[in-house]
């Protein structure tokens, strides 16, 4: 007895023998019916050699990220630390800079005031001064007024003409030991300055000697 196949089953037949050689599942050719389907899930994975994405998986990569991230947190924390540091260590070297210039020009000062109290003869003890100051000003060294400033009373003027700008713009603004030297150029020692020689006056330009009588 004969098989008889039509057109139609023959090229099914043949398509499936393609699918077993092949490993693929082609879909027939019929009209609406299809013979195969697409591989999912699993099977579609494993053909296609993408990993499982299991749940231990997926907790591995976040714990892998969230430690990533924790380190680069740590490593910009350190880095912030350092910066701070190496900021603290410059404003201290500057603090400590511009002590040491401070604390060398007082020095400086004090040995230039100490050369010229050297230099003047003749002059009275600073005590004679200290009694004038009291009388002047109740000893208010640091006095500063619009025409007298410092504890003698210096008129502005006086100051000036005398060098006291050497020392500071205001008889109040200059050292007690600073306005004595002034005070002894006015007195008896004149002043040699950028314009000549200006001759001492005495003591008669405080009025207060004749309360404390002269030295």
């Amino acid at each position: 007895m004969s098989i008889f196949l039509s057109p139609r089953a023959l090229v099914a037949a043949f398509v499936a023998v393609m699918a077993v050689v092949t490993g693929a599942l082609l879909p027939a050719p019929s009209g609406d019916a299809e013979v195969g389907t697409l591989s999912t899930g699993a099977e579609g994975r494993a053909g296609s050699g993408i990993p499982d994405a299991s749940p231990v998986d997926a907790e591995q990569v976040l714990a892998h990220a969230q430690r990533e991230a924790e380190a680069r947190a740590a490593a910009e924390a350190a880095a912030e630390e350092q910066r701070r540091a190496e900021l603290r260590s410059a404003l201290e070297a500057i603090a400590a800079a511009r002590a040491q210039a401070e604390a060398e020009a007082r020095a400086a000062a004090e040995a230039s005031t100490r050369q010229l109290r050297e230099e003047q003869v003749g002059v009275p003890p600073d005590e004679y001064w200290d009694r004038m100051a009291y009388c002047e000003t109740g000893g208010n060294w640091r006095m500063t007024g619009s025409r007298y400033s410092g504890g003698l009373g210096f008129y502005n003027g006086t100051w000036d003409a005398w060098g006291g700008r050497e020392f500071a713009p205001l008889a109040g603004q200059a050292t007690r030991e600073q306005q004595i030297i002034v005070a002894n150029r006015v007195a008896t020692q004149g002043y040699h300055g950028p314009r000549g020689y200006v001759a001492p006056v005495g003591y008669s330009g405080w009025g207060c000697t004749r309360k404390i009588g002269y030295p």
